[in-house]
């Protein structure tokens, strides 16, 4: 929506809220920011979790995206 709306990539989950695609700025469950990359690599915008180690580039991370076996 925001691409569609904005013609652009949202930065993070601020540039969502700001145009009104989400009422609330939303953490993980493990209460750290997503993080957004927008084109994606592996589609339009992929989004990353850093999982319960709080740290992106772990094992632990949960993405948008099925990981290939």
């Amino acid at each position: 929506m925001f691409q569609m709306q904005k013609k652009a990539c949202p930065k993070d989950v601020q540039d969502l809220k700001a145009a009104g695609i989400m009422k609330k700025v939303k953490k993980d469950p493990w209460g750290s920011a997503y993080k957004l990359t927008c084109p994606g690599e592996h589609g339009p915008v992929d989004v990353v979790s850093a999982g319960p180690d709080k740290e992106f580039g772990t094992a632990d991370d949960v993405n948008s995206w099925e990981e290939e076996a």
